[in-house]
């Protein structure tokens, strides 16, 4: 153990370093939000990065929980507080918007009576519905309080949820330390207010479940907790597509893994099977019900991934800036980095564990998250990008805890991936620590941060060049039509200082309307097709 004076220094330190980090997002955010061009991305990630300093601290103590308050609510606030004139902005949050400000506005959930990606919105209505609740019961501004109430959802859900993941598997150092591996995911729709982030909040809540049944005692709490997780999955598919079919695959994964291991039976949740039957039986009623037509048209976009991914000939070859056209080479390298260190970090654990029985729950997810996230990368070339840099809000439930595993195994001086581990060797114990945890890791787990969130596009239009900005029609159609979709319902429009134009708001009704087929090259048109709905 260190002595109690280094400790207390190492604290002083990550304290510090907080401070500093918090006076320069603040100073970034002030220059961003007057106006100023030029600022480098990677300042103001640095500053992000250091404002989350005391959770290194995990490296030689359990943290103190009052020490991660403030960077935790920072980072998960970041898109209410750098929002340009503090209104709601972006296409899929306007059209997130539009859906519950309706339900809001009319007091009824109209399921496809919007049009547009709304539409697609309107089909999954859960969380918004919850919104425009207390949107309509409090009288609130329904513009600013969209703004900030999925963020303060988030906020109390998701830290919570991915530290007890990591609490229940590893304990509590792990859990922190998981919990800031989890903070730098490299989504592109990490804390946006779409229905994904929702989404997710169900997600890492059903996962919870099933780590409880895994190691509850028969009895009442045990029938308690099968119920929960039924309340859940039926919320995961009335929240968001994505979020579903993820689930589902996910399941269906550890179903096929005990399948071929019989000897991990033990460490699986009782009747894991009838839990699995039952979402899935729960998430094929909602599509046959409620969501079959935009169901069929993500049945065309998976048709069309396979058909590019047999005949590469097929891929889109428009060199047309997607994703990365706000990057430099250094930042592209650096993301691809931290989306594929993830992942591998993971393996390491799930490679020293997978012969502890306790264990084998969680290296199975281990492998089915770390399957999901290189699986999913050969999209890149697909023109369906956006799903690769979506799917981390779900692997990283369980990469985090088991990337920050490896982790503190490197910093007590273990060998790593060159060496085999015995058991007495790899167990996270919270005594057991060397006296100083090598700076090499330390940077390693600050890059991967820096890294993933690089890739969240709340805040990219502040970095964008002159050459980049666009004042085209095409740029503003999602936002010009939703105004004039709210409009045409009585309701605010949030158009404060976006410059829409009239001729733009007479195309972009048209435009989205007709735009049903999951093409890709109406995404670089500035129109998105349901298949992109979020």
């Amino acid at each position: 153990m260190l002595e109690r004076g280094r400790i207390a220094f190492l604290d002083l330190t990550t304290l510090g370093l907080s401070f500093v980090g918090f006076l320069g997002m603040i100073a970034v955010a002030l220059q961003l939000k007057s106006g100023v061009i030029g600022v480098p991305r990677l300042l103001f990630l640095t500053f992000l990065a250091l404002s989350c300093a005391p959770f290194l601290s995990a490296f030689w103590r359990i943290p103190k929980p009052p020490y991660l308050i403030a960077p935790t609510v920072a980072l998960f606030l970041l898109y209410p507080i750098t929002a340009p004139h503090g209104i709601i902005y972006g296409r899929d949050p306007i059209y997130n918007f539009a859906f519950t400000n309706q339900v809001a506005t009319t007091g009824f959930w109209q399921p496809g009576s919007i049009g547009g990606l709304a539409d697609t919105y309107s089909l999954y209505p859960l969380g918004n519905v919850f919104q425009a609740y207390l949107i309509r019961t409090a009288g609130l501004d329904g513009e600013v309080a969209f703004l900030w109430l999925e963020p303060m959802i988030r906020m109390l859900a998701v830290p919570a949820t991915v530290y007890a993941i990591g609490q229940r598997v590893f304990g509590r150092r792990i859990a922190a330390l998981g919990l800031f591996v989890y903070m730098g995911t490299a989504s592109i729709l990490f804390n946006t207010i779409v229905q994904q982030g929702m989404g997710i909040i169900f997600v890492s809540l059903a996962f919870l479940a099933l780590l409880l049944l895994a190691h509850s005692p028969p009895g009442a709490a045990r029938f308690r907790t099968e119920i929960l997780f039924a309340l859940l999955a039926l919320g995961v598919v009335m929240t968001h597509h994505l979020s579903s079919y993820i689930f589902a695959a996910w399941l269906l994964g550890l179903a096929a893994m005990v399948g071929v291991r019989r000897s991990w039976r033990s460490s699986f949740p009782p009747r894991f099977g009838v839990l699995a039957a039952y979402f899935l039986g729960v998430l094929g009623l909602y599509i046959v019900t409620v969501s079959y037509r935009v169901f069929i048209v993500h049945e065309q976009s998976l048709q069309l991934i396979l058909d590019r991914l047999i005949a590469p000939e097929s891929l889109p070859t428009s060199t047309t800036p997607r994703l990365g056209r706000t990057f430099s080479t250094l930042e592209i390298a650096w993301l691809g980095g931290s989306v594929l260190a993830l992942p591998a970090l993971g393996w390491f654990s799930v490679r020293s564990y997978r012969h502890v029985p306790r264990f084998s729950f969680v290296v199975a997810n281990g492998w089915i998250a770390a399957l999901l996230a290189i699986g999913t990368l050969p999209l890149l070339a697909t023109g369906f990008d956006f799903v690769p840099l979506r799917v981390g809000e779900y692997t990283n439930l369980f990469l985090g805890p088991l990337a920050a595993a490896t982790f503190l195994r490197w910093s007590r001086g273990d060998a790593g991936p060159l060496s085999r581990f015995a058991l007495s060797r790899i167990e996270p114990m919270v005594d057991r620590v060397s006296r100083k945890a090598p700076a090499v890791v330390v940077v390693l787990a600050v890059a991967i941060f820096i890294g993933g969130n690089l890739a969240p596009a709340g805040m990219r239009m502040y970095f964008d060049g002159k050459s980049q900005w666009s004042t085209s029609p095409g740029r503003h159609r999602p936002s010009s039509w939703s105004s004039r979709s709210r409009s045409s319902s009585g309701a605010t429009s949030p158009r404060r200082g976006c410059g829409c134009t009239s001729t733009a708001r007479a195309n972009g009704t048209r435009t989205l309307r007709s735009s049903s087929a999951p093409t890709t090259s109406a995404s670089r048109r500035g129109v998105a097709s349901p298949t992109a709905a979020l």
